[in-house]
């Protein structure tokens, strides 16, 4: 008796969960790179703005036109960093967002996993199964040739 090769029947379903779970793997690595980037970004503009107030004004440029150049840079150093620390806001969500894409496709790939599983269970079982009914039959059948007269 041969037995029947086990084929999930959601083969192709599956292969393409692996496929999205493989894609949200990516995103989730490219969204950590471009975060930690953006981090290090913000930490040199708060580092200029830190060395840009406590230097203070440069020599030669007491005057009121040097003041106000002064003043403008360091405005334009806060700026820089707000723009920075909002920049990092965005890509801290964007994180968020594909830690929890993957999270939903390793489910959908899980759940699929488990129902393979069951279906193989259920296979095996329904093959077991027809071993023995043909493990019975071809004894009943041997014991009815030895046996004529009982049958």
């Amino acid at each position: 008796m041969s037995e029947k090769k086990f084929r999930f029947s959601l083969a192709t379903v599956l292969e393409v969960r692996k496929q999205a779970t493989e894609r949200a793997m990516q995103a989730l690595a490219r969204a950590m790179h471009q975060r930690e980037a953006q981090a290090a970004t913000v930490a040199a503009a708060e580092a200029r703005l830190r060395e840009t107030t406590a230097a203070g004004p440069r020599a030669g440029t007491t005057g009121p036109e040097g003041l106000r150049r002064s003043a403008a840079f360091r405005q334009h150093a806060h700026q820089r960093v707000a723009k920075a620390r909002k920049t990092l806001q965005h890509l801290q969500q964007n994180e968020r967002d594909a830690r929890r894409a993957l999270a939903q496709a390793r489910h959908a790939e899980e759940a699929l996993y488990e129902l393979r599983d069951e279906e193989k269970a259920e296979h095996t079982k329904t093959l077991r199964d027809a071993q023995q009914a043909f493990l019975d039959e071809q004894a009943v059948t041997r014991h009815q040739h030895d046996h004529p007269l009982l049958s």
